[in-house]
């Protein structure tokens, strides 16, 4: 892709992003609003919040990879094949910085006395509570198509755009805070927590030469690793 097609690219990615939440939201209140969602029980009720974000997470995916289709499929996925020893270390070094932001975080937690959940893991812990079929949409979402859709938007989309006219660290910085923001801002450490994380997402995809498999790669264990202590935790 030349520049200014590239630049095209990232805006129609962070375009689709935002007409795809404002029409969820729109969606989702219209619905929640009416007689029969207010009748559910509140098991059918989570039921009802984990396929209305798995259809949401589904459609974001669809767009998104139809839009970047070349750029997924043939440009990155070509040195991907080639290259398969970089991809897996890098992705490696990922997961390593991964684990260490999360012990480095759960310790401050623990300082401060931080208990609460941030609101979208409460939202899912709930959902993973429920049932098997819950788990399910929960998997799906969650960890295939939940990475894809944000490594997408905000690695590159927003990290693009940003690197082009400031550099890296700037890139890494904003989108790491709309990474964090659009998932956590009731608590500041809660928001670090997820701030640390979309720096080491934001780190890998720089370092691995700006190729998005990266960074999905490692979120997606990310995700997958939260889930199974989930599991763990429910099974004890």
């Amino acid at each position: 892709m030349d520049k200014s097609t590239s630049i095209n690219h990232e805006f129609g990615i962070i375009a689709i992003y935002v007409v795809g939440l404002i029409m969820f939201s729109i969606i989702l209140g219209t619905v929640q609003g009416s007689a029969l969602i207010q009748g559910l029980e509140r098991e059918q009720l989570i039921t009802f919040h984990a396929f209305a974000n798995l259809f949401y997470f589904l459609f974001l995916a669809i767009a998104l990879l139809i839009w970047s289709r070349t750029y997924i499929f043939t440009n990155q996925w070509t040195y991907v094949r080639h290259n398969p020893p970089f991809v897996f270390w890098v992705s490696l070094l990922g997961i390593a910085l991964m684990f260490c932001v999360n012990w480095i975080m759960a310790a401050l937690y623990s300082v401060f006395g931080v208990t609460e959940l941030p609101d979208n893991e409460a939202a899912l812990r709930a959902i993973f509570d429920n049932s098997w079929y819950d788990r399910v949409a929960l998997f799906a979402f969650a960890v295939l198509l939940a990475p894809l859709v944000e490594e997408l938007v905000f690695r590159k989309g927003v990290y693009n755009l940003v690197f082009r006219r400031l550099g890296a660290f700037a890139a890494i910085v904003a989108s790491s805070f709309v990474f964090a923001i659009v998932h956590e801002f009731s608590n500041i450490l809660l928001f670090a927590h997820y701030f640390a994380l979309g720096g080491v997402l934001g780190f890998v995809y720089h370092y691995s030469g700006r190729l998005i498999y990266v960074p999905i790669f490692v979120h997606v264990f990310q995700n997958l690793f939260a889930m199974s202590m989930q599991f763990i935790d429910l099974n004890l």
